[in-house]
């Protein structure tokens, strides 16, 4: 949890999502940690799971517990009885390993455009 607290302090971020930063610099790479939603909230980009339901219902109560989205607190036993929560979670197991599995020829910037990268240092291991 300490580290949704520092990364929202840095950020300007307060405990309920909303940006209440004073510099523009605590805009830069919010996206890297934070997702925006529809009503201007940012929500971390992360899957809290856990077995134990006692450690997610710890984490909602907490000073920071509204920062979190509930579809992206999962425990084990929710995921028994709950498919949508079981969907949830591998959609995005899914979409980590999507990202992990991306190579420097798949970056996609934001027109949509491809760029094709290929002059890479020789020690790269991209070149290997």
């Amino acid at each position: 949890m300490q580290f949704w607290e520092l990364i929202s302090d840095e950020h300007g971020i307060s405990p309920d999502g909303h940006y209440t930063g004073k510099t523009p610099n605590q805009l830069d790479r919010l996206n890297v940690y934070f997702n925006e939603t529809v009503d201007g909230r940012y929500i971390p980009r992360a899957a809290c799971l856990d077995l134990e339901p006692g450690s997610i219902d710890s984490l909602r109560t907490s000073k920071y517990g509204r920062l979190f989205s509930p579809d992206n607190c999962i425990c084990g036993f929710n995921m028994i009885f709950n498919s949508q929560a079981d969907s949830n979670m591998n959609d995005l197991i899914a979409e980590y390993q999507q990202y992990e599995e991306a190579g420097p020829e798949d970056i996609i910037y934001d027109d949509g455009e491809y760029e094709e990268l290929t002059d890479f240092p020789r020690d790269s291991p991209n070149n290997i």
